[in-house]
């Protein structure tokens, strides 16, 4: 269990973070 709630975590962490590292890389290349 505790395996799955950290793969659901790191997997959410991801998704949500990915959007947001997009934009502040796009942010700092303009």
């Amino acid at each position: 269990m505790f395996t799955l709630v950290t793969y659901i975590i790191c997997i959410t962490y991801q998704i949500a973070n990915l959007p947001y590292f997009q934009i502040g890389n796009q942010l700092t290349y303009t």
